[in-house]
């Protein structure tokens, strides 16, 4: 079971013997990292679930599974897209005894009114229905929302099976580069193919690293010039992202000396959200380079 999920040997271990047992829980939420393949994994566990020996629940077709995830420039679950989705869940299974999957993609993303939505059906679910939620961070999970689930984390792989993993993927890339792309993204596989394959994502990952290096040294000039060189908007943000989830990984690595870390990522954070706010592009990266550089 999950033969074709890379890594995380023991939640491997510890889920399939729960779905083995009949004793898996109403509400799971998996947390992992953008590339670790948290939203793959969740859809691998809804298809054990539901018995899906056709794959239908990867390719998102299956009649007992519902996928609801954030839209629009704020990426935020509706509550109407929640309501429908449980409306789904009242209904009799199609395909299974009685088994449904609600699956909730970036669940950190539910605002108060979709949250209350999905609190009221976790709080009693119908008989067979299984919640899984997906988010980069625990924390960032609503409390009311978190309390109901069984927390389960995906972690990245080891760096050197990822770069042979990478390597294998796509023989062109060379050993001494995927090796570079996994030690920059820690393990997570899905950003070093994507790094590799695509040019433009290829960019945004070299200035996010200069990003990087500026801003733990307090260059104010390296962290405007880094964020000067992307052509528009959607690129500063892909390199804001990029950062951000190499921050993330530093944490994860020390939380015991995580201080000039968790300053950066909580800067690169905000200034995320003021570039998809449509807050003026240079005055924002003029903002994060006073801010970094004063501290």
């Amino acid at each position: 079971m999950f033969e074709s999920f890379l890594g995380n040997e023991e939640l491997k271990r510890e889920i399939s013997a729960r779905l083995g047992s009949g004793s898996f829980p109403h509400a799971v939420s998996f947390s992992g990292e953008e590339g670790t393949g948290c939203d793959f994994f969740a859809r691998l566990v809804a298809s054990e679930y539901l018995e899906d020996k056709n794959g239908l629940v990867l390719r998102n077709v299956h009649p007992d599974f519902i996928s609801v995830e954030g839209s629009g420039s704020s990426g935020q679950v509706s509550v109407s897209d929640v309501r429908d989705a449980l409306y789904e869940m009242n209904k009799a299974s199609v395909m299974t005894d009685g088994r449904r999957v609600l699956h909730i993609r970036e669940a950190e993303n539910l605002n108060a009114y979709s949250a209350n939505a999905l609190l009221k059906m976790m709080e009693e679910p119908p008989e067979g229905v299984v919640f899984i939620l997906t988010v980069r961070r625990q924390d960032d999970l609503m409390p009311t929302i978190r309390s109901r689930a069984v927390e389960y984390r995906i972690r990245p792989l080891d760096k050197k099976i990822c770069a042979e993993e990478a390597l294998k993927r796509i023989p062109e890339l060379g050993m001494e580069k995927a090796e570079r792309l996994s030690e920059l993204f820690g393990g997570r596989l899905g950003l070093v193919l994507r790094a590799a394959e695509d040019q433009k994502f290829s960019f945004c990952v070299l200035t996010a690293e200069k990003l990087l290096r500026s801003a733990y040294a307090g260059s104010r000039y390296g962290v405007m010039a880094s964020l000067a060189s992307a052509e528009n908007r959607d690129q500063i943000s892909l390199i804001l992202r990029t950062a951000i989830s190499g921050l993330a990984q530093d944490i994860d690595n020390d939380p015991e000396d995580a201080g000039r870390a968790g300053f950066l990522y909580e800067c690169f954070t905000d200034t995320l959200e003021q570039n998809e706010a449509y807050v003026n592009a240079r005055t924002a990266a003029a903002a994060l380079a006073a801010r970094i550089s004063m501290r």
